[in-house]
């Protein structure tokens, strides 16, 4: 910990000395995955220190945004079968069930919140893909890296990738649209590795219309 520290406070002193004379595409493409990246880093730090289950603060942000929406009972009855192996309070709506949800949660500690924000992003994951396979027009495949780049985290978009795109076919069909060079006998990991770095820049340096 004292390493990291002591690394960030050089970075911190670099950035102040040299900060207001960087720039350029690579530049301002690493500030913005930095960005993201010590957002995610500030909010575990935090948590840790209040004692916090890892994810329990992300799985509150969840429930309050707007894809809370997704969330309905049916969902929330799943959630608690699978985390908490019970069964939702009766007579109650889906906002008091996510909220009873989430203080039963709080209780067990340990990986339940973390197991139970994987499983609520899978679930709005798939409920908000297009129902239809994937395109083979170059634009709509754009929009599908768009997509894929905006989702919260690495895990999610992992996830949507190998259930969207598990023929290879619209993998590679993916890829090219990207820009990247796809060989024939290119194999599937490092190809969605390649995909999914592609999707986070191409999220990063696209303003939806």
């Amino acid at each position: 910990m004292n390493d990291l520290t002591a690394r960030l406070r050089k970075l911190a002193a670099l950035l102040e000395e040299k900060g207001a004379e960087l720039e350029g595409k690579s530049w301002n493409t690493a500030v913005t995955g930095f960005g993201k990246a010590l957002a995610k880093f500030e909010g575990s730090a935090e948590d840790a220190a209040k004692g916090l289950a890892p994810g329990l603060r992300d799985l509150g942000k969840l429930f309050e945004s707007p894809d809370k929406k997704l969330l309905d009972e049916s969902v929330m009855k799943k959630l608690y079968k699978e985390i908490l192996d019970a069964r939702t309070p009766k007579d109650v709506t889906a906002a008091k069930m996510r909220a009873a949800f989430l203080t039963e949660v709080k209780k067990q500690g340990g990986t339940a919140a973390k197991k139970a924000l994987n499983l609520a992003q899978e679930v709005i994951s798939e409920l908000k893909a297009p129902k239809e396979k994937p395109s083979k027009e170059a634009d709509k495949l754009r929009l599908e890296l768009h997509r894929l780049g905006m989702l919260a985290d690495d895990d999610q978009r992992e996830y949507e990738l190998a259930k969207r795109f598990s023929d290879k076919a619209d993998l590679k069909r993916l890829a090219q649209a990207a820009g990247l060079p796809v060989a024939k006998d290119a194999k599937r990991p490092a190809l969605a590795t390649a995909v999914l770095t592609a999707a986070k820049r191409v999220a990063a340096h696209t303003v939806p219309v």
